[in-house]
Parts: C-alpha cells; sequence; structure tokens
C-alpha cells in the first residue's frame, strides 16, 4: 500500500482546504495511506476533525514559517520527515508554495519519494518603474527571487498550477521549469452543488425575502483584500433606486476584513440591504436561492466559489482576475477590477433582465458541469502525485 504525505499551511477554511479535502478522499478510496502535516499552528482546529472522518492520519507541528531561517526549519524538517515513511510527499498552501522551500529541501535531500507541489497563487507580474535607478534595483531583486525560485522549484518532479497565466507567469518571471509545470483546474462536486427549489423556498424564508419579486444577491468567500468586497459595497451605493428597493446582498463568509467591511457598510447607510452572514454552512442551498452571484476579485487563482454558483445555475458576474476568465469562458459577464461603477452598472442590468439572467446562468451551468468536473481534477492529481502521466493537463 502507497503513502501519501501531505504538507498543509494556511489560516482558514476556504477553496485550498476543499481541494486538500478532495485529494484525501480520493487517494484513501485509491488504497494510499495518507498523513496530513498540519505545520502552522494557526492551522484551523476544524481541519483535524474533518481529515480524520476520512481516514487520514493529522501530525500537527509549528515551523514557524513566518520566520523562515534555514538553520531553524532545515533540521526540524529534516528529523520530522526522516522518522516518518512515505512514498510521496505533496505541498498544499493557499498563498505560496515558497514558504515550505526549506521543508521541500529537506525532503529533497532525503530521497526517498516523489514530490509535487500546488500553486493555490495567481501572482501578479512584476511592475516597471519609470526611472532607471529604480528599475535597475528591481531587476536586481527580481533576478535574486528568480535564481531563488527556480532552485526551489527544480526540487520538485512535478508542480501544478490552478490557471495557465499562472503557468505563464510563474515560467516567464520565476523561472520553473516549464516541463515540471502542470495545468489542472480545480473542480466542483456538481452532485452536491445542484439547484433545489425546496432549498430555495426555505433558505429564503430564513432570510426574511417577502416573495419572488424580491431579488438576493450573493458573495461568498474569505472576507479579505483580495476578494474586493469592499468594492462590491461601493457598488451596492450606486445602483438604481428601484433595485435597490427590491434587492438584498448577502456576504457569505469570515476574514480579517469583516469589521472594516461593516464599517464601510454604516458609513454608506446601506445596513437596511447588506447583510453579513458568516460561514454558511449550506451554500448549495444558499446558492439555490440566489438570483446573482457576484465575484468582485483583486485575485483569484480558480475561483472554487464561482464554480460552486455556476454548477447550481446561479448568474455570475465577476472581475478577470487570475484565472477566472478560464473558469468562465465566453459566458462570463465581466467587470472592471476596481471599477464600482462598473460592477453596479453590471448588476443594475442583469438584475432588471430576467430573461437575459436565466440565459447566461443556463450556459454558465452547462460549461462548469462539461469541462469542471471535481472527479476529474482530482484523479488528473493523483496521477500527477504518482507519476503515472507526464502531460500538461487542461
Amino acid at each position: 500500500m502507497s503513502k501519501l504525505l501531505i504538507v498543509h499551511e494556511s489560516p482558514c477554511v476556504g477553496g485550498a482546504e476543499f481541494y486538500l479535502f478532495n485529494v484525501v478522499k480520493a487517494a484513501i478510496q485509491k488504497g494510499m495511506t495518507v498523513q496530513v502535516l498540519l505545520c502552522e499552528s494557526h492551522c484551523p482546529v476544524e481541519l483535524d476533525a474533518t481529515l480524520e472522518s476520512v481516514g487520514a492520519e493529522v501530525i500537527r507541528t509549528d515551523f514557524n514559517l513566518s520566520n523562515p531561517k534555514l538553520w531553524r526549519i532545515f533540521p526540524k524538517a529534516w528529523r520530522l520527515l526522516k522518522s516518518l515513511e512515505f512514498d510521496f510527499i505533496f505541498f498544499n498552501k493557499r498563498i505560496d508554495w515558497y514558504d515550505f522551500r526549506h521543508i521541500i529541501l529537506a525532503a529533497r535531500l532525503l530521497r526517498k519519494s516523489r514530490l509535487v507541489a500546488v500553486e493555490h497563487w495567481h501572482p501578479d507580474g512584476w511592475p516597471i518603474y519609470p526611472h532607471k535607478q529604480y528599475r535597475l534595483n528591481l531587476n536586481l531583486r527580481q533576478t535574486w527571487l528568480k535564481l531563488k525560485c527556480r532552485i526551489y522549484a527544480s526540487c520538485f518532479d512535478e508542480i501544478i498550477c490552478m490557471n495557465s497565466r499562472a503557468r505563464d507567469v510563474f515560467i516567464a518571471q520565476y523561472g520553473y521549469p516549464s516541463g515540471r509545470l502542470h495545468v489542472i483546474y480545480n473542480g466542483v462536486d456538481t452532485e452536491r452543488f445542484t439547484f433545489s427549489q425546496t432549498a430555495r423556498n426555505a433558505v429564503r424564508t430564513e432570510l426574511a425575502i417577502r416573495d419572488n419579486t424580491q431579488l438576493l444577491v450573493v458573495a461568498a468567500g474569505r472576507l479579505s483584500q483580495e476578494k474586493g468586497f469592499d468594492v462590491l459595497v461601493d457598488a451596492w451605493r450606486l445602483l438604481d433606486e428601484v433595485i435597490k428597493e427590491r434587492a438584498i446582498l448577502c456576504l457569505a463568509g469570515e476574514g480579517v476584513e469583516r469589521g472594516n467591511l461593516e464599517k464601510q457598510v454604516i458609513s454608506l447607510g446601506l445596513q437596511n440591504q447588506v447583510r453579513f452572514i458568516g460561514q454558511y454552512e449550506n451554500m448549495p442551498a444558499l446558492l439555490s436561492a440566489a438570483d446573482l452571484f457576484v465575484a468582485p476579485s483583486r485575485r483569484e487563482s480558480f475561483g472554487l466559489s464561482i464554480a460552486e454558483a455556476m454548477s447550481v445555475g446561479c448568474c455570475v458576474i465577476a472581475t478577470q482576475a487570475g484565472g477566472i476568465p478560464e473558469l468562465l469562458g465566453d459566458t462570463g459577464i465581466y467587470v472592471e477590477e476596481e471599477h464600482a461603477s462598473s460592477l453596479s452598472q453590471a448588476i443594475n442590468k442583469i438584475l432588471t433582465d430576467p430573461v437575459c439572467r436565466q440565459k447566461v446562468a443556463s450556459l454558465q451551468c452547462s460549461r462548469v458541469r462539461d469541462v469542471f468536473s471535481l472527479d476529474k481534477s482530482i484523479q488528473n492529481t493523483l496521477s500527477l502525485i504518482k507519476g503515472k502521466t507526464n502531460r500538461w493537463h487542461r
């Protein structure tokens, strides 16, 4: 029986964690023994119970990756990895696996397993400064970072990206070896995320939505800066008065920006129109109840919440950040990033045109079910981990 070790770090539960759960479940179903190393103390405690419930062994330690000193992390990683038995090691991190570099180096030098990583991060291109002296300094910094990234990236047998735009940036600007870099899109559980009229009625009753003439708009994800919910709140202020009287905005999720967003809502006098509903447990039901899903992201590697809304048949409006254009394709209704006016115009248009809204929702639902199935994503991931394919998956 082959043994898989997954190294994970994240302070929250989001797309990277759902990806982790699905990889673990699929690996165990394939007969693999799975251990999950949670390598920071801030990893949410609820991860343990969820992972153990599907048969994984959870190992907790604190590498203090926020202070990544080679002399401190490397010996600890070496001792821990040497004590464990595994055939494959998979690095899963929400932002950037580069923080794992000293653990990666220890694993490579031990030469006891196949190493694979996933990039949930969609990197920005490096800026170009107008003055020569700053451009020179930036080039030196870029060159040094590119060299370091190339060294550590070369330790892997394979690296997975969530979208092809990110892959291109990692190759061109970070020096990743192109032959080891693959695109495997995240996937959505289309059996779970399906429309339910019963759930729609129940959630709308729970949220005190009066009747079918009242419209529910949902935005979901971590309440963090990269999700752009502050732009959405600004856009809500600019909506036509007729729409504002008929529509309610629900923000589903938790995060460090919740306090700031609540203050923003109060300062704009939108308390009766914008609701914070926290980490909603039954997302398929909430999305069934919604008339529109909005993703005003500044940064997005794949956009799992967008894919879930598409699968349920809820019309989606989104920016073109990161991998979103590859997810929505030509079914997307796109708005400019950081542009509240553009977003408000799109919301006005879709909410006042139910025929267009239904047509777009149907096209988006068909696309996600045809292209972004969870089974396809996870099976391709496991094949790459086991070394059974060298294809660049799309």
